[in-house]
């Protein structure tokens, strides 16, 4: 598994934003700032009058919620192109029309379907949803997302875009997030899996590897004590 101590998955999401994927715009590196503010956050004063989430459908009636990020965690998006792109996305910017080459994660089909079967998956994107729709239109072969949340839905501290759990209308004890950006987790890290940003790699499994700790994940009735232990470990499944 790779190294989590690092500031790469920052630096990459600077390095790739643009316009339709930006993922943290004006982002800092003080990270005691981002600490202070996951220590002072009130979860009473992010609950939304009305949840992001409408009730849980029938079918996922006791299944936890795993929140997925989108670009640089299943996928990668180019304005230029890139060969053998796995499709092709038509955005208009500014009344232009930009062909998007995405290029999907090793791995992320099976990923996806397995994590279909064990969780409420919802994809959580700071991406806007004129690129982000299609775009899941065409990785969602297993049709297993049951929610997906653009930019609208993100809180903002510091200039930054955060996916706020406690405004889902889900059990924060029994959400997961996955995401390449700590800023995006920024008020709720214990309940985070960080992966690293993908962007070319065609012989990534991280993917892949995280599903023996979602499968365990999937049975916990408060999944932060289970993290503590696996983030100990490298987020590979504890030791039993």
């Amino acid at each position: 598994m790779p190294n989590y101590g690092n500031d790469n998955t920052k630096r990459v999401a600077r390095q790739t934003n643009n316009p339709i994927t930006q993922v943290n715009p004006g982002q800092d590196d003080d990270d005691s700032d981002d600490a202070a503010a996951a220590a002072h956050y009130n979860i009473q004063e992010h609950i939304p009058k009305e949840p992001l989430l409408p009730p849980q459908f029938k079918k996922h009636t006791n299944k936890n919620c795993l929140v997925l990020d989108l670009d640089e965690t299943l996928v990668h998006s180019s304005f230029k192109h890139v060969p053998g792109a796995d499709f092709i996305i038509p955005v208009e910017i500014e009344n232009v029309v930009h062909q998007v080459y995405v290029m999907k994660r090793p791995g992320v089909d099976e990923f996806m379907k397995r994590v279909g079967q064990l969780f409420e998956v919802v994809v959580f994107t700071a991406s806007l949803s004129k690129y982000a729709d299609p775009v899941l239109d065409f990785l969602d072969i297993h049709k297993v997302i049951a929610h997906r949340l653009f930019r609208e839905a993100c809180s903002t501290h510091r200039g930054s875009y955060v996916k706020d759990l406690s405004k889902l209308g889900r059990n924060v004890a029994t959400s997961i997030i996955i995401d390449n950006s700590p800023h995006s987790y920024l008020f709720h890290p214990q309940n985070a899996i960080p992966v690293q940003s993908w962007i070319s790699d065609m012989n990534d499994t991280e993917l892949l590897e995280l599903l023996p700790l979602l499968e365990d994940l999937s049975k916990v009735t408060d999944v932060v004590p289970y993290l503590a232990t696996a983030r100990m470990n490298g987020y590979r499944k504890p030791s039993s």
